[in-house]
């Protein structure tokens, strides 16, 4: 008798262990992007799938436009949108170290050699020692 409850009880054990730990929190994942999605609005500064911040200008339905710098605007479908920037996180708006171009250093390899010294080539040439 104990044989014939234990294999249904351990396959309902089963999926609810599955539904528990995969599908709930995939569906909690979903909502939350969906409200996210649906709460944008323009001027709102965004992370895009593709890694790219801007600042939303304009949502649709399913196409948002967004500035990814001034003056250069695209449109996206609203799945491209990861997450909503918090204000004073974005590392975009922050002014980027530019180095000179005449504080450059020049290339120390000597024009067709490479850091051992060898002559450069393309791969697959046999080296050719003379």
């Amino acid at each position: 008798m104990p044989q014939q409850l234990t294999t249904p009880l351990l396959l309902v054990l089963m999926v609810a262990a599955f539904y528990f730990l995969m599908i709930r929190p995939q569906q909690k994942r979903a909502r939350a992007q969906r409200e996210t999605l649906s709460a944008l609005t323009p001027g709102t500064r965004v992370l895009l799938a593709n890694g790219f911040y801007a600042t939303v200008v304009e949502v649709q339905d399913t196409v948002v436009e967004v500035e990814l710098a001034p003056g250069l605007s695209s449109f996206v479908v609203k799945q491209a949108v990861v997450q909503v920037v918090p204000a004073g996180s974005d590392p975009a708006a922050l002014e980027p170290d530019r180095v000179e171009p005449d504080t450059l250093e020049p290339d120390p390899l000597e024009p067709g050699l490479d850091a051992d010294g060898d002559e450069r080539r393309s791969p697959g040439t046999p080296r050719t020692d003379s």
